[in-house]
């Protein structure tokens, strides 16, 4: 999908939980700035209650890093919050948003960059069916239950859906179009 859109010469756009901030030096980030906020610390109190003391710093959260293949190539912008991915978008005046990756359920709607915030600045965003997967469990994976509740939830509050069959068409036909002949 992302190399589609690179061939199409469609910006690609990448939204990264602040979880990786340290592995990002040189994108702000809200985390970095104020590790000691009354948020941080409220969220910080409850991972603890719930997975032990310092979870944060030992948990797979900690080492985790984005897969190379997903991963930005040269310029391609990095965000992890909504307001400069907005400001970064309408400096550009794109206003349709093509989603695809992980948790259907979770990100993609709702977190920062999502498609709820997205939709309340007034983008169009599309999600791509067959490119995302929700947050599921042993017991929900094969019926893929968090990925199907996603989708359903995106199509019915939030926007369109397609295929990644029906995205390379239209970046095809955007190409052509564009071409000189």
């Amino acid at each position: 999908m992302m190399d589609a859109a690179r061939e199409a010469r469609i910006p690609v756009c990448h939204v990264e939980t602040d979880w990786m901030a340290d592995r990002y030096p040189d994108i702000p980030s809200r985390r970095k700035e104020r590790p000691t906020s009354p948020q941080a610390s409220r969220q910080r109190e409850m991972l603890e209650r719930a997975h032990g003391k310092d979870y944060l710093d030992r948990s797979p959260l900690a080492a985790m890093q984005r897969a190379e293949i997903v991963s930005p190539l040269n310029d391609e912008p990095l965000f992890f919050y909504t307001d400069p991915f907005d400001a970064w978008l309408k400096a550009r005046h794109i206003d349709t948003l093509v989603y695809a990756g992980f948790a259907t359920d979770m990100c993609v709607l709702g977190a920062e960059g999502g498609a709820r915030p997205m939709l309340a600045r007034d983008y169009r965003c599309i999600l791509v069916r067959d490119a995302t997967v929700g947050v599921e469990t042993p017991e929900s994976f094969p019926e893929r239950l968090a990925t199907r509740y996603g989708i359903h939830r995106f199509e019915w509050q939030v926007g369109y859906s397609t295929t990644s069959e029906d995205v390379h068409r239209a970046f095809e036909e955007f190409t052509t179009r564009r071409s000189p002949d």
